[in-house]
């Protein structure tokens, strides 16, 4: 009730629901697919896959918080495009890595992009979201959508690998639960920056006595 039925707010959850799914997704099995396509050994790929993760996703949701603050005031949408862009980058960046990787010096090149510029979405959605929520409730409204984005994002593995089970290709699955998705969401990104030139507003938040008294909320989008 808090988030409504606007435009705005079905978007914006819908966008962070795909990325969810996709990363929830490679999380769970990109790791399986580099070890049978390029590593000797999981150690190997553990260490390789760690690395940079942990450094590249650091540093990529860093710079789409600095990039965000940096451009908010001369672009009020600014949030919606840094998580677009990054989301369209990291679209074909993920295709590069299933398909078109014949070496493990590729890969790698072709993951590090991917992290560097898949992760840098997070916490300028995160700051829409905040923007958006009204006051009155906000902590609440808060933790909904993030408790709504990560049950979406455990359907990710669910879905690859009940279908991986009946014989179907890892790396197809992979593009349609993180190469689509990627794509996807940063075309909703996209159509959020755009239907909301000046900025995002807490969604509107009225209340009122219902005929036996008690307290009724109505939201309205902006």
């Amino acid at each position: 009730q808090l988030w409504g039925t606007s435009w705005t707010s079905i978007t914006l959850v819908t966008a962070g629901c795909l990325r969810y799914f996709a990363g929830f997704a490679a999380a769970s099995f990109l790791p399986t697919f580099l070890e049978i396509s390029f590593f000797k050994e999981k150690s190997q790929m553990l260490a390789w896959y760690g690395s940079i993760t942990a450094l590249a996703g650091v540093a990529s949701s860093l710079l789409g918080g600095y990039l965000t603050q940096l451009l908010l005031p001369r672009i009020p949408a600014a949030a919606a495009w840094i998580a677009a862009v990054g989301s369209l980058c990291a679209s074909p960046i993920s295709y590069g890595l299933l398909f078109y990787s014949p070496s493990l010096e590729i890969a790698m090149c072709f993951f590090l992009g991917k992290v560097l510029v898949g992760e840098c979405w997070a916490g300028p959605a995160l700051s829409i979201a905040q923007s958006m929520v009204p006051k009155r409730g906000g902590t609440s409204g808060l933790a909904s959508y993030l408790a709504f984005l990560t049950f979406v994002g455990t359907l990710g593995p669910l879905f690859v690998g009940a279908l991986h089970d009946r014989g179907w290709d890892l790396g197809t699955l992979l593009f349609f639960s993180v190469t689509c998705p990627f794509l996807l969401a940063g075309l909703l990104f996209v159509s959020l920056a755009l239907q909301n030139p000046d900025g995002f507003l807490p969604l509107q938040v009225s209340s009122k006595l219902s005929d036996d008294g008690d307290h009724e909320v109505a939201v309205d989008g902006p």
